[in-house]
């Protein structure tokens, strides 16, 4: 896990029927009825295709049965009938799911000890949209690519609340690390750090998932940032995305290197 560190300087359609207050009309004698909303809701299981393919009755999906720090035996492959999203939801065909420490963490009963056994796996994904409710029409449509955050994403198909979900221009793995990755190095430098312009940032296992974010949005942000690692092959890496002082803490004294980087600061 990275930890981050500042030194500071110093409708879809609506019929409405009838109209106006219950009396007498223009043809005389005749009673307009009591004004009624319908909405149609009986196309919300129908949006179901994919530039003309079916979708299968069945899929494949991964599913906890047992808590267990290893995934291989807390869960298993089952095929199940592919679900239809409610109203407001997107029926997402996954293309890319995202493997994070927060799924064994999760699948092992660490976060939540609540949580029993059997529930789906994985919790993000990117993917096509196959299928969606009335509802979620009036946002999607059939073929736009999403990515969302969510349980069950370790399956063929996955039912997503739309207004949980974020769309994006194309499939392609890049984008679902924006969800976990990306936002935690956000909020840890912009909401919790107060990152401000020309301050020194340290960041450690700067080469991870969520490092990576953090040294480029710091320096987006004008700052001088410190990236720590464990091989001359990452610190190139942390180079190449603009890290100022990548250090090999595998070759170097971090604390005295630590000292003389943040001498000024």
């Amino acid at each position: 896990m990275s930890v981050l560190l500042l030194v500071r300087n110093g409708r879809r359609a609506i019929s409405v029927i009838g109209g106006g207050r219950r009396g007498t009309d223009a043809l005389s004698g005749v009673h307009s009825a009591a004004r009624r909303f319908i909405i149609d809701m009986s196309y919300s299981a129908h949006f179901m295709d994919f530039k003309g393919s079916s979708i299968p009755s069945s899929m494949k999906k991964l599913v906890v049965n047992k808590l267990s720090p290893n995934f291989r035996e807390a869960v298993s492959m089952q095929t199940v009938a592919v679900p239809t999203p409610g109203d407001a939801d997107l029926l997402v065909r996954n293309r890319f799911v995202g493997i994070n420490a927060s799924d064994i963490n999760y699948s092992a009963g660490r976060y939540d000890p609540s949580v029993k056994p059997p529930f789906d796996a994985g919790f993000e994904g990117i993917g096509d949209v196959v299928g969606l409710g009335l509802s979620a029409s009036s946002r999607y449509t059939v073929g736009d690519t999403v990515a969302y955050f969510g349980s069950g994403a370790f399956a063929e198909y996955t039912v997503v609340p739309a207004k949980e979900t974020v769309p994006v221009p194309a499939v392609k793995p890049e984008f679902l690390t924006l969800l976990v990755s990306g936002a935690t190095a956000y909020i840890a430098l912009k909401r919790l750090g107060d990152l401000v312009k020309g301050e020194t940032v340290l960041v450690t296992a700067a080469a991870g998932g969520t490092g990576q974010f953090a040294v480029q949005f710091a320096k987006q942000a004008g700052c001088h940032v410190i990236g720590t690692c464990s091989s001359n092959e990452k610190a190139g890496f942390l180079k190449s995305i603009g890290c100022d002082r990548p250090i090999n803490y595998t070759t170097e004294d971090l604390a005295k290197t630590l000292r003389k980087s943040t001498r000024k600061a």
